[in-house]
């Protein structure tokens, strides 16, 4: 079921973090309909994503960038499997800055990593509200 993102009216606007097509695959997993595995996936994404969170800005304090590299790579794929685009878009350069060794750089990011990480919780909450 695709839900409109553009925020004209009908939107769900937490649904704008989201992008719909990575849920509806998702649920085209489910047998018969069945939405256990969705409220699965999204139920391990909300437990296990801050932690990623967390030791990416541990790993970019302790300038350890293939901690760094490790943790976002693990944020952006999760991320993109429960259609969190923006966040996973972040969590790919940051991704690539630990790849290079460049930490402080990574640094710079991480107001922003904040701001999509709270979206995408938010968006994924309302999802698995919904389910």
């Amino acid at each position: 079921m695709k839900r409109p993102t553009d925020g004209s009216p009908g939107s769900d606007e937490p649904y704008a973090t989201l992008d719909p097509t990575a849920i509806d695959e998702l649920r085209s997993l489910a047998a018969g309909g069945d939405v256990t595995l969705l409220k699965d996936v999204l139920g391990t994404y909300l437990r296990d994503a801050a932690s990623y969170a967390r030791e990416i800005r541990t790993a970019i304090a302790e300038s350890d960038a293939r901690k760094l590299d490790r943790c976002a790579h693990t944020l952006k794929s999760t991320s993109a499997t429960v259609g969190a685009m923006e966040l996973a878009e972040i969590c790919k350069e940051l991704e690539q800055l630990g790849r290079r060794g460049l930490t402080s750089e990574a640094a710079s990011k991480l107001d922003e990593l904040d701001r999509r990480f709270s979206a995408a919780l938010a968006a994924v909450t309302a999802e698995l509200e919904r389910s």
